[in-house]
């Protein structure tokens, strides 16, 4: 099959009953089966769709493929929508449907402002990356998936080492590791407290609604988005040495070098509310669709669909090389979905291990650190942050970087050399943070609208805490 024949077959993918039931079991409604009405000439015409997925425990949702791409006139490009906004319009979208993925912010348990998340999720995606040539992750997806296998168990073992409760969706180039904590567990407040006080700017941001999300953040999602956040963080720095012992090639902490496996912790960067992840049964079309790859190699490559590989110590397929096969069949799609269940495990009595073993490790003390300082204020950047000559003459190394961070210090590779070579140089790695938000919102390096969707302290110190934190790895 190839590229122009999936897009039509993929047509039915939103048709098919068990792809719904497998889609608001993940966004945490309750659905046991799942009907479409018979007769139906539009999807947003179901009242039965309508009322499932209006009752899922996410706030909102995200959609992405060619329509998007062509609505924005850009590549690698998504588009965040509420769920009224999806009903009515884009899951009617065909040739070929959507990618869906969920928000990270979950439905309040009540209006309180002081109201706790239903649930705050788990969530470790890790991927092949190839900064050179993705087109592999297309023509020879055995050898990719090959390569990560080795570190697919490792992380499962460890999971069900702690007693984590998880499930396992495959993704295009790798996998997510997901499980969750509801807010009416006793390890709810656990992971609360893990959380750092939540930047300033982003708290007077996340006060009032928006046109998409409707409603204010409130200060528990977000800080128990961070809280999980970190444990996911820790249990990396776990493991990270095991899974280099393992891999043939490079494991990383986000996409560093030219070709590796990526732990990706980037949400850390992001607020609860501009966080998404794809769910299973979507279509995977990042590369299809959102980069410049060769045409050659798009034409010649059916669109994959997103599969559960593996819920707890039970595996769906008999090895990788099957889940491949099944991912590029439609047909076997429809009948993988037909046997799985799609709910979200709790993980709280194996998180509540993980939690006990994080406190007394290194890292909880780099946290303690990061969250007891603040960034200078705004008026003291000028002979602190904004010192760039000073800086400069301090770190000559760094100068070019320092002097030309756009888009410099977007990037990986530079910022783990300059976090790390300041606190070598024995700086507090909030202030760190404080120095890169302090480029950031330097608006003469042409930032664009970045930082006014997303907010630039919480970026900056969500790096510090990605690549800083590598020294305090272990327990």
């Amino acid at each position: 099959m190839n590229f122009f024949e999936s897009i039509h077959l993929l047509n039915s993918l939103y048709w098919n009953d068990d792809v719904w039931r497998i889609l608001i079991q993940f966004m945490g409604g309750i659905c046991d089966s799942f009907h479409l009405e018979k007769g139906l000439r539009k999807l947003s015409n179901s009242e039965n769709l309508w009322k499932a997925m209006n009752q899922t425990a996410c706030n909102h949702l995200a959609v992405a493929g060619r329509q998007i791409c062509e609505l924005k006139r850009k590549l690698q490009t998504g588009r965040s929508v509420n769920k009224d906004e999806y009903l009515s319009h884009y899951v009617n979208y065909e040739h070929p449907p959507l990618e869906l993925a969920q928000s990270m912010w979950q439905q309040n348990l009540s209006d309180d402002i002081n109201s706790p998340p239903k649930r705050v999720l788990f969530y470790f995606d890790i991927e092949y990356y190839n900064n050179i040539d993705s087109t592999i992750a297309l023509f020879d997806q055995q050898k990719i998936f090959g390569m990560v296998e080795p570190i697919y168990w490792l992380i499962k073992e460890t999971l069900l080492e702690f007693g984590i409760n998880h499930i396992v969706t495959s993704a295009g180039r790798g996998y997510h590791f997901v499980s969750s904590v509801p807010a009416k567990s006793p390890v709810y407040q656990k992971v609360l407290e893990i959380g750092a006080p939540i930047e300033p700017s982003l708290a007077a941001k996340q006060k009032y609604p928006l046109s998409k999300r409707r409603k204010p953040v409130t200060w528990q999602a977000e800080k128990s988005f961070h809280g999980m956040l970190r444990l996911v963080l820790f249990l990396a720095g776990l493991i990270i040495q095991q899974a280099r012992k393992r891999s043939r090639i490079p494991v990383e902490m986000t996409d560093r070098g030219t070709e590796g496996i990526s732990f990706d912790l980037s949400m850390l960067t992001r607020s609860v509310c501009t966080s998404t992840f794809t769910c299973p049964a979507s279509p995977y079309l990042k590369l299809h669709f959102q980069k410049n790859l060769n045409p050659v190699v798009i034409h010649h490559t059916p669109i994959p669909v997103r599969l559960i590989r593996a819920r707890n110590q039970h595996e769906n397929f008999p090895d990788f090389k099957k889940m491949i096969e099944v991912r590029n069949d439609y047909r076997q799609v429809f009948d993988h979905f037909a046997g799985q269940i799609g709910y979200i495990p709790d993980g709280s009595i194996g998180l509540n291990n993980l939690i006990t073993l994080y406190w007394k490790s290194p890292m909880a003390r780099f946290h303690q650190l990061m969250d007891n300082e603040e960034h200078n204020h705004y008026w003291d950047w000028w002979k602190s942050y904004r010192n760039y000559d000073g800086i400069c003459y301090q770190f000559p190394h760094l100068a070019k970087i320092i002097r030309n961070p756009n888009p410099a210090l977007l990037q990986p590779d530079n910022l783990n050399r300059l976090i790390n070579d300041f606190m070598d140089a024995g700086w507090n790695p909030k202030h760190i943070g404080g120095f890169i938000r302090a480029i950031y919102e330097d608006w003469p390096f042409n930032w664009g609208n970045r930082f006014v969707k997303y907010d630039a302290a919480k970026w900056a110190n969500g790096w510090v805490e990605i690549l800083g934190s590598q020294r305090y790895f272990g327990t």
